[in-house]
């Protein structure tokens, strides 16, 4: 049967085209099927506590099981440290972030796509004190 399949094949050089076309055809739609299963992914709300009771982490967890959408962190007294997105497990966009130690001091910080640190502003009493810019790291070659 094998034999019989290669021989066509290699007789019916059009019949090798059509087959082609056949395989990238269905590769398409199992693509778009996967890509459309992703998308109808539900979120699931959850709650961790440091080792005193206290709210850690109030966010949101995709059906993959990494930290998805808006997240507000607390430090160990119950104050907010700090709210923003996060991606699929990684810090991304603008956080704000509040000082423990000093109340009047915010810091905002800008994360890339990687989850990497690109920029902070201190602010404090609503006057920007300090700017940073960071490097990123280059990307990891798996």
């Amino acid at each position: 049967m094998l034999r019989e399949c290669y021989l066509f094949m290699v007789a019916q050089p059009q019949a090798t085209n059509i087959m082609k076309k056949i395989l990238m055809v269905l590769v398409i739609m199992m693509m778009s099927v996967l890509t459309f299963s992703q998308d109808d992914c539900e979120t699931v709300d959850f709650t961790t506590y440091h080792d005193n009771g206290a709210k850690r982490l109030v966010g949101t967890a995709d059906c993959n099981g990494w930290i998805h959408g808006t997240f507000t962190e607390y430090y160990d007294n119950g104050s907010i440290m700090g709210h923003g997105e996060y991606e699929h497990g990684l810090k991304t966009g603008k956080w704000i972030v509040y000082d423990q130690k000093n109340p009047g001091v915010v810091w905002i910080t800008v994360h890339n796509d990687e989850g990497q640190r690109i920029y902070a502003s201190k602010i404090e009493d609503e006057m920007l004190v300090e700017e940073k810019t960071y490097d990123p790291a280059p990307p990891k070659n798996d």
